[in-house]
């Protein structure tokens, strides 16, 4: 599937409760819906990365997405694409040249892309990870922490990376209307972002009684169920028009 390059993209967009006006959306691949065989998303990179297939997976999609933002763009409307970064790929030397590449082929920007690493990515090779973070900042790229709060180190990652965003991890976002703790810790991360002069996202928003909590935090963001489902390209902008 990935040498006929068959497999799909799917856009979940991220509400931002500031700037309603503003289109933010994270790529997530997805096998071929058409397939006899189905495999979830997670087994995918899991086998990708047992295969040594991450770099072209991942180029695949960050192909496809740049060709989506081309073509956004020739119909003058501003998305900014989030897509996700492996460990394994972070390790990659000629990642940034990569990625240079293909903005030059699609002739689009670099802030109109993001890239969202986990934490657990950081603590492999941290230098070299710092390293790159800071060549693909220079590149113009905007980046996040993913699933924030569930790593070791998180304070020495805001101090050390050039970071732009930080997505707190649905665990703790489904958890606080039940736990203090949960709803704490949510508190606490979106104040430590704001602190740092971060964006702050909550994933995995699924009810209006999380959503009315978050924008009391003050959190800037939520992506989730109960704002939208991930949805094709040509679904973007007709939803993104309905639900300004």
């Amino acid at each position: 599937e990935l040498d006929d390059n068959s497999l799909e993209l799917k856009y979940q967009p991220k509400a931002n409760l500031r700037m309603r006006e503003k289109i933010s959306v994270e790529a997530l691949v997805r096998w071929p819906s058409a397939h006899q065989h189905k495999i979830d998303t997670f087994l995918l990179i899991e086998l990708s990365e047992e295969f040594g297939l991450i770099e072209q997976l991942t180029m695949q999609v960050v192909n496809k997405v740049f060709q989506d933002v081309h073509q956004w763009e020739q119909q003058e409307e501003q998305v900014i694409v989030w897509i996700n970064l492996s460990a394994q790929l972070l390790s990659l030397e000629h990642l940034p040249q990569l990625l240079s590449r293909a903005l030059q082929v699609w002739n689009i920007s670099a802030t109109s892309i993001g890239f969202e690493i986990t934490e657990s990515a950081f603590i492999q090779n941290i230098e070299h990870t710092t390293e790159l973070l800071f060549q693909l900042k220079n590149c113009g790229f905007q980046l996040a922490i993913d699933d924030f709060g569930t790593g070791y180190s998180s304070l020495a990652y805001l101090r050390r990376f050039p970071i732009n965003e930080i997505k707190i991890d649905k665990m703790f976002v489904q958890g606080m209307t039940t736990s203090i703790q949960d709803k704490q810790i949510v508190q606490s991360i979106i104040d430590l972002g704001h602190n740092f002069g971060l964006n702050v996202v909550a994933e995995g928003v699924e009810d209006e009684i999380s959503l009315a909590m978050l924008e009391q935090m003050e959190c800037d963001g939520i992506q989730g169920y109960l704002f939208a489902y991930p949805m094709p390209f040509e679904e973007i902008i007709p939803w993104h028009q309905k639900n300004k």
